[in-house]
């Protein structure tokens, strides 16, 4: 009898393990053009065949999706003085529990990260220790759902050419114009829009707070194409043993 209630446990312990998980997915990479979207796009697409649901919270929606309203509007509105008015760390938290609680047993898919969101504002900008406090908060509201960060690293000169070949020539010569503005050497629009991007600091920071934060960080080669840089984050993301 103890033999066929271990085995009969067994089983269970099996199924539990393939069962499907919510998570708290952000996505981060070396810059625009890299296929944070994409990526978060094609989970949303892939979900239904590990019998889940995504809730994909695309950059964009942060000013229209009804849980961070009040966040939204912190970045439009100006003081009486006329000075911009940015949300607050606690108005964020906030904002990621009324989207937890909206999100039900969807695994949550942002195209974008708590620290990338705050690490240009005002009160956080250049401040490490600001940086690290924020990951861990974040951590704590999303720790049921094992939150994780999904970084895509491949060299930035990819990253510029795909961000151009989606976004036009425009695009490349505008950003190319502020690289040069601030100090880029190179003459090849290109070279010159990843010169500026790999001296920016905030890439390095936010990973550094993260890690320091204790959030699992995934990194993903992102070289390959996109369906190849997918398959790679489904394998991590609802294979049993995540």
């Amino acid at each position: 009898m103890n033999e066929i209630a271990t085995r009969a446990s067994t089983r269970v312990v099996r199924r539990m393990r393939v069962e499907p998980r919510s998570r708290f997915v952000m996505i981060t990479g070396v810059g625009p053009g890299i296929g944070k979207s994409t990526l978060a796009e094609g989970l949303a697409g892939r979900a239904a065949e590990f019998s889940c649901e995504v809730d994909l919270f695309g950059e964009e929606q942060i000013f229209t999706r009804p849980a961070f309203a009040e966040i939204g509007r912190a970045f439009r509105d100006r003081d009486e003085e006329g000075s911009r008015i940015f949300p607050s760390g606690e108005m964020l938290l906030d904002g990621y529990r009324r989207v937890i609680g909206e999100a039900g047993q969807r695994v949550i898919v942002f195209d974008w990260t708590c620290l990338g969101m705050i690490s240009d504002l005002p009160w956080a900008e250049g401040r490490p220790d600001v940086l690290l406090a924020h990951a861990r908060e974040v951590r704590e509201v999303a720790h049921a759902r094992q939150p994780v960060v999904v970084n895509l690293v491949a060299d930035v000169e990819v990253a510029v050419a795909r961000a151009t070949a989606q976004r036009g020539s425009r695009w490349l010569r505008r950003y190319a114009h502020l690289a040069a503005m601030e100090g880029a050497r190179s003459r090849v629009q290109l070279a010159a829009v990843a010169e500026r991007i790999r001296q920016l600091p905030f890439e390095s920071l936010e990973l550094e707070a993260f890690r320091a934060g204790g959030w699992p960080i995934w990194e993903i080669d992102a070289s390959p194409s996109a369906p190849d840089v997918l398959d790679a984050v489904v394998a991590r993301l609802w294979r049993a043993d995540a």
